[in-house]
């Protein structure tokens, strides 16, 4: 969630640790699926999402089929870990909601308004 992001960003401006590259994301490990799963869920919408892997793709380029980022630089640097993505999805989602309310989407428009 960007605002988790940019408090982290502040911390580290604050903190002033040694360089290099701080991986950010929020808590919590899932897949794709279970993402596209917990953000329907949390979203109120009753839907089915198939399975399949990255090699099921096709893609030109080859995909790791797990990774996660080492969040663990980050925290140090901080001394806490930004919050779990389901949290973030939580504090999201009425957000979201908000700015359809302030925007209308034009009809036609994907979930929630939006066109993925």
């Amino acid at each position: 969630m960007t605002y988790d992001l940019a408090d982290a960003l502040l911390d580290l401006a604050q903190a002033r640790p040694d360089g290099g590259v701080y991986h950010a994301a929020n808590e919590g490990q899932c897949s794709w699926h279970q993402l596209a799963v917990d953000v329907l869920r949390a979203a109120g919408v009753d839907a089915e999402v198939g399975e399949q892997t990255a090699a099921d793709l096709g893609l030109p380029a080859p995909r790791p089929a797990w990774s996660v980022l080492d969040t663990d630089k980050l925290a140090a640097a901080r001394g806490k870990r930004l919050p779990h993505y389901t949290d973030a999805l939580a504090r999201h989602l009425p957000l979201d909601e908000q700015q359809q309310q302030a925007e209308p989407a034009p009809s036609g428009a994907g979930l929630r308004g939006k066109n993925y």
